[in-house]
């Protein structure tokens, strides 16, 4: 390569990313999920035909210091508590018996796959009332993007004043992931992480950077995060290391002994239903590094004698297509995990009869 068409390349590089940095400074954004959306997100990103809207547009959701983000309380869509559907006063009715929902997009009633009427949870409430005797209402206050530290934030802050009888952990093996809708894109490496303070998990591992440029570069910073998650997902470090394609795994297990102690002490019944990724069912345990997290569940929950249901078991032996959302191959192909309306179906009769099982609904 000659001078001059080396200069050229040169030049026709810090000319993208200033047209990159550019484009992030003018256009508001923050990290959700693994991609990026606008802050203020647009009604029609979440809405569901279904539902009907208010007039003005209210944002579905909004920014939250600590969350990341929360359901917009002001939205017709949900309470004043962020949970789906009409307002749920914080009194324990006799004739009822209340569950609250907290989960991620695989529960999620607008975001996610669990739209009603043919959602899980939907279903799940319909199954249960068909037994008669007192009444069983599930509330569902999941929201898409939520890891198990964000869910238990939202249920100190809100969820417990619901006044639950019982609370479902809809787990997902995500939800050891860091949140990072968190990462503040104005700050640089040293202050990137808001939940704890510390630096976005990572990436000291991707070598030496000038903490000036990350500082005052969004493009850089949104380079660097790229590059930690292809290290993470796609290099050898996803098979050999897993915790490091779960940075997060200690915080995430504390923060579930947290909210098992919370209920405890306020007389609150506890479980855990965990959603496996639906793919290589047949060779889960040797194929899927994801099963650690299975295993790492088992054991929590047998210690601390937590309800503690694993989908997995369940419904293994059923054909994988019929169970998973037909998106879900071409945004996620290698680790779907939404289900389809058959899926929904199937998991809904599932953590029905788990209930009744553990004796956790009357």
């Amino acid at each position: 390569m000659n001078r001059k068409n080396l200069q050229l390349l040169l030049g026709t590089s810090i000319c993208c990313v200033l047209m990159l940095e550019l484009l992030l400074r003018c256009w508001p954004l923050t990290l959700l999920w693994n991609n990026f959306q606008i802050v203020e997100m647009d009604q029609g990103m979440f809405s569901n035909p279904s539902i009907p809207q208010k007039q003005n547009k209210v944002p579905l959701v909004k920014t939250d210091p600590v969350l990341g983000y929360m359901r917009n309380l002001e939205h017709s869509s949900f309470n004043e508590l962020g949970i789906y559907g009409k307002n749920i006063l914080p009194v324990r009715d006799d004739n009822s018996f209340r569950i609250l929902l907290l989960g991620d997009s695989v529960s999620d009633p607008i975001g996610g796959s669990s739209n009603p009427p043919s959602g899980y949870p939907f279903l799940l409430e319909e199954i249960l009332n068909r037994r008669g005797g007192k009444k069983i209402v599930v509330m569902n206050a999941s929201v898409v993007g939520y890891n198990t530290m964000q869910e238990v934030e939202y249920f100190k802050r809100y969820g417990i004043w619901s006044a639950p009888d019982l609370v479902l952990l809809a787990y997902v093996n995500n939800d050891m992931w860091p949140p990072v809708s968190q990462i503040d894109l104005k700050k640089g490496r040293n202050e990137a992480w808001q939940m704890n303070s510390k630096p976005v998990p990572g990436l000291y591992d991707l070598g030496p950077a000038n903490d000036f440029l990350l500082e005052h570069l969004i493009s850089l910073r949104v380079l660097f995060l790229e590059l930690w998650k292809f290290q993470s997902l796609k290099g050898k470090l996803y098979r050999n290391r897993i915790e490091l394609y779960y940075p997060d795994k200690a915080a995430n297990l504390k923060s579930l002994e947290e909210i098992i102690g919370i209920c405890r002490s306020n007389r609150i019944k506890f479980a855990i239903i965990h959603f496996p990724v639906l793919a290589d069912f047949a060779d889960y345990e040797k194929i899927r590094p994801e099963f650690e997290y299975h295993r790492i569940l088992r054991n929590l929950t047998t210690e601390l004698k937590v309800p503690y249901l694993d989908l997995l078991d369940r419904i293994r032996n059923l054909p994988e297509r019929e169970l998973v959302k037909p998106e879900d191959y071409k945004t996620q192909p290698e680790a779907p995990t939404h289900l389809s309306p058959a899926g929904h179906a199937v998991v809904a009769a599932e953590i029905s009869d788990f209930l009744c099982q553990e004796k956790l609904v009357p």
